[in-house]
């Protein structure tokens, strides 16, 4: 089953009056998409108190996916957390960047043919993601 695990206590990094640190902590915050559903969560080790071993990861075009590809996600007891990243075209440098096969197994349904991202032709988007189990 999808769970919300605790989020890691950073207050003690965001105390006093230092603006610029306080911004920068909210930033890369995770962002509650679903129960146990995070955006932006590449190290959810970081983030949360509580994980277990990570279990799936890979790359997708949307969280549906990852449900629909590992279904005991939602049908087992055991709890589960997903973390997320969007991997966007238009923020990859004009030569190289983001790579397919370094990311786990692609299980979407767009047509990927070229190594890198920022060549593909018809691919603007594709989210990274990460399954672990809470203990």
């Amino acid at each position: 089953m999808l769970a919300t695990p605790v989020l890691t206590d950073f207050s003690h990094i965001t105390q006093g009056d230092d603006q610029e640190l306080k911004d920068h902590v909210q930033k890369f915050a995770p962002q509650h998409i679903m129960d146990g559903v995070y955006l932006h969560c590449f190290t959810l080790e970081t983030r949360f108190d509580g994980l277990g071993d990570q279990v799936y990861s890979g790359v997708c075009d949307n969280v549906e996916q990852i449900l629909a590809h590992h279904p005991d996600i939602e049908k087992s007891a055991q709890r589960f957390v997903v973390g997320v990243v969007a991997i966007r075209k238009e923020w990859e440098p004009e030569k190289e960047g983001w790579r397919w096969h370094k990311w786990g197994k692609y299980i979407g349904t767009q047509n990927p043919r070229c190594e890198y991202l920022v060549d593909e032709p018809e691919i603007e988007q594709v989210y990274c993601y990460q399954v672990h189990m809470i203990i």
